[in-house]
């Protein structure tokens, strides 16, 4: 790998077409929790069938709007159809979104002509994606306005902004098959709590009605026993590997944990939102915390905030260009930079902690969100480098981080091994040693 690889990330392969539908709910203003088994909370070992996201739009002066949604790129059928739209039934949504890839020739293995209902009554939305020759081969432009033209959304949808979000959605896939590994090097008491951990907020956590009851499942897990909210310093075996994986993005089952947590963490802040919007009463402290949340301006634009702000832009920000940084996240939450501004100094009030979660690095004007899996450290840096044009190319078109970074020196050595580990878990046969 020539030197000059690490400061851009890798063309992504496989079958992206969940990926962009989800990276599209993204773009559109969407909370979206990915790879759902919902479960029955009095009988916690039945699931439902799998479904591709839940996804809610939270808006102003509006109810909440949630949908179930599955996407097909290759053999489905109509039980494929029904078994979705099950789901949202069970979990009382307001709709179900049923996106199939059609071919080149815009054919289906079935004809979604033929489908019983209207549906503004049935609230079931089937979609046909056409293929492209473009990036990626589909039509994202026109998967967008057709998703907008059944559901509400938020924003503009920019094309741009999808691909900067498959990205993450494509890394946060591979982190969770990473706690799913069969040779997990920690101890196997730790993996079983990891696993069942995982399993409450992907799975238990969206099918509870009540959001209070939700937040005390989630927090009485998450400070429980094992203790998970340390959870990715318990998964180290040796001295050392702890710090291998928070700065430099080794250790793929450190790292799985790191996102655990990290995933956990926007649950919270979420599901304490939720609480604020149809006004229940969480249990215990939390209660004075959600209390706390009246105070700003528009509380229903904190989760997608939040989730650009730790998914998208890694969790990393520059006080030196700290207007310059709220107004472009303003831009992709399609929001005020007043309400950005507000909403990332929200979480150290909203979350307990010893300390700030906001972490300045060395002498540096980097601030971080404590604990973010570097890989999407690396990710963010990228999404800004690019939307502040703060960036200079060589000859070969590859982009050099020294202008974001402020210029030569220990920042952009950091800013460079970020975007070495995005570049790394997002294709593994980059080698690590250039």
């Amino acid at each position: 790998m020539n030197a000059t690889y690490p400061v851009r990330l890798p063309p992504l392969s496989g079958d992206l077409f969940e990926d962009i539908v989800l990276a599209c709910l993204h773009a559109l203003g969407y909370y979206v929790e990915a790879n759902a088994s919902p479960v029955e909370p009095e009988n916690r070992g039945h699931r439902f069938f799998e479904v591709d996201a839940i996804a809610t739009l939270l808006r102003p002066g509006a109810p909440s709007f949630q949908i179930v949604v599955e996407a097909k790129s290759g053999d489905w059928g109509w039980k494929d159809v029904f078994k979705t739209h099950g789901v949202c039934k069970y979990l009382e949504s307001d709709a179900t979104l049923f996106i199939a890839l059609a071919d080149f020739d815009n054919s289906l293995p079935c004809n979604f002509a033929g489908l019983p209902g209207d549906p503004a009554d049935t609230g079931l939305h089937c979609i046909k994606a056409r293929r492209s020759d473009g990036p990626h081969g589909v039509d994202i432009g026109g998967l967008m306005e057709s998703i907008a033209s059944v559901v509400p959304t938020i924003g503009s949808g920019r094309i741009g902004l999808v691909h900067k979000w498959l990205y993450a959605c494509r890394l946060q896939r591979q982190m969770a098959a990473s706690l799913a590994r069969k040779d997990w090097p920690a101890d196997e008491g730790l993996w079983v709590a990891v696993r069942d951990y995982l399993h409450c907020i992907r799975d238990l956590i969206p099918t509870m009605r009540s959001p209070a009851d939700r937040l005390f499942e989630i927090v009485q897990a998450y400070w429980g026993d094992p203790d998970l909210s340390d959870l990715s310093r318990q998964a180290c075996t040796s001295d050392g590997e702890f710090d291998d994986a928070l700065y430099f993005g080794r250790h793929d089952h450190v790292q799985g944990c790191l996102w655990l947590q990290t995933r956990a963490r926007l649950t919270i802040l979420v599901t304490a939102v939720q609480c604020l919007l149809v006004g229940e009463q969480a249990h215990g402290e939390w209660a004075e915390r959600v209390a706390r949340l009246g105070d700003f301006e528009e509380p229903e634009v904190l989760p997608r905030l939040w989730q650009h702000l730790i998914w998208l832009h890694g969790g990393v920000m520059k006080r030196a260009q700290f207007d310059e940084e709220v107004a472009l996240l303003a831009e992709d939450c399609a929001c005020e930079p007043r309400v950005v501004a507000k909403g990332i100094e929200a979480i150290d009030a909203l979350l307990p902690r010893s300390g700030r979660w906001w972490k300045q690095l060395g002498s540096s004007d980097l601030e971080v969100f404590a604990l973010v899996p570097a890989a999407f450290r690396g990710i963010g840096v990228f999404r800004k480098a690019y939307g502040l044009k703060a960036y200079t190319t060589n000859e070969s078109g590859m982009i050099n981080l020294r202008e974001y970074a402020g210029g030569p020196g220990w920042a952009h050595e950091r800013l460079r091994d970020w975007n070495n580990c995005a570049a790394r878990a997002l294709d593994p046969e980059i080698d690590s040693g250039a």
